[in-house]
């Protein structure tokens, strides 16, 4: 079985703030770092990119991960391609856990055929002795129809019942070998394409993630490229959008 520590709470503003928190204030140093998993029954700040919030209910599975890093110098960039990974890993864990269909939607969101069943958020943090990469994960399980979006931001759906421990026990092994330094390869490239949530020259509407005014702009969806940048042809010209700037929504439903 596959060690790490962790770190449950009945309830917290968020996960990811305690473990940072954690990590910088109560952990102790060690040559050999574990990776340190933070998970509570109930999250009442949960929160995403850019500050934006993340709804759960009660049979959500509301987590976060801290990932060791290397302490090289050279190793202390963590390439754009990581948040890809870390969305395609879970997702390729979770389909063995549920019976429905899970896709994955540039950058790191997961969906079902209904809307989006789960939130990532990746952070890095410090600690005296220690680099970490923090996962923060939401994902939505049970009933939907309890879940609720301020301003209607997009369609939430969730996932059957499955066991968190059992999802850990899958999932960490694979994250400990997590590579946060190199292009994706050929291989990655088509497995994020067999489960995208977008198909190939879709319409999409393109926007500014820090401007909640901004137009929406029509462009044709491609795919992604190796270094985890959605490609684009807004205008007749191919384009590419750095996920941390600019959103993807489909046309037909705000998702």
């Amino acid at each position: 079985m596959f060690e790490y520590h962790t770190l449950s709470l009945k309830t917290v503003d968020s996960t990811s703030r305690y473990l940072k928190d954690y990590l910088c204030h109560k952990a102790t140093a060690n040559s050999h770092p574990q990776i340190v998993v933070c998970r509570s029954e109930q999250q009442t700040a949960g929160y995403g990119q850019q500050g934006s919030a993340w709804q759960t209910n009660k049979d959500s599975a509301i987590f976060s991960i801290a990932l060791p890093l290397a302490e090289k110098p050279e190793k202390q960039w963590i390439a754009p391609p990581t948040s890809i990974r870390v969305a395609l890993t879970l997702q390729n864990c979770l389909k063995t856990l549920v019976s429905e269909p899970v896709f994955v939607k540039w950058p790191n969101d997961l969906y079902d055929a209904k809307g989006k069943v789960a939130g990532i958020l990746i952070e890095q943090v410090r600690s005296q002795s220690q680099r970490y990469l923090v996962i923060g994960v939401g994902i939505n399980r049970g009933d939907a129809a309890a879940l609720h979006v301020p301003q209607g931001d997009y369609v939430l759906s969730a996932l059957s019942k499955f066991s968190l421990s059992a999802l850990l026990e899958k999932w960490l092994p694979i994250l400990h070998n997590l590579d946060t330094q190199t292009a994706l390869t050929d291989k990655e490239l088509c497995a994020w394409q067999a489960v995208d949530w977008f198909a190939n020259k879709e319409v999409l509407k393109v926007k500014l993630k820090k401007d909640k005014d901004a137009v929406l702009q029509t462009a044709t969806y491609l795919s992604i490229d190796h270094q985890g940048q959605a490609l684009l042809e807004i205008n007749h010209q191919l384009k590419t959008l750095s996920s941390g700037i600019y959103s993807l929504r489909k046309c037909n439903k705000e998702v």
